[in-house]
């Protein structure tokens, strides 16, 4: 069963190996893993993200939360709390490696864990246009 859920101090290895592995094919996996940046940094970073503290300027408070199946980690979502001024008009988007994904986002904001999303009124303009391009088959992904 597939199950989103935040990094864990025992991913670090599979985690790098599928970064390293995304890189080549110009993809980033780990958003903000640097190199020489400790595990335990990121995920105290991932964690300051996920509670809006420490942000650089240009950054929304977001929750990373990793894909896993059976225990392995096949995946990553980043979803944004809140956009700003930039993502609200021109950036932000819905994709997976390149290839834009289907499924609206849910229609009033949600309370994950302590977390709040946000609503889909919210959504960038070009987020919006991916949406509804994407049309009802594949929305049923």
């Amino acid at each position: 069963m597939l199950r989103l859920r935040p990094l864990r101090p025992g991913d670090e290895t599979a985690f790098r190996a599928g970064h390293d592995a995304m890189a080549a094919e110009d993809f980033t996996f780990g958003l903000g893993l640097e190199p020489g940046v400790t595990w335990t940094e990121y995920l105290r970073t991932l964690a300051d993200h996920r509670a809006g503290l420490n942000l650089p300027d240009h950054l929304v408070p977001s929750t990373f939360l990793v894909a896993d199946v059976d225990g392995q980690v096949i995946g990553r979502v980043s979803i944004r709390h809140e956009l700003n001024e930039y993502l609200r008009t021109r950036g932000g988007h819905v994709s997976a490696r390149g290839r834009e994904l289907a499924g609206a986002p849910p229609e009033p904001s949600h309370d994950h864990g302590g977390t709040r999303f946000a609503p889909a009124r919210e959504c960038s303009r070009s987020a919006r246009r991916t949406l509804l391009r994407s049309g009802p088959a594949s929305r049923s992904m």
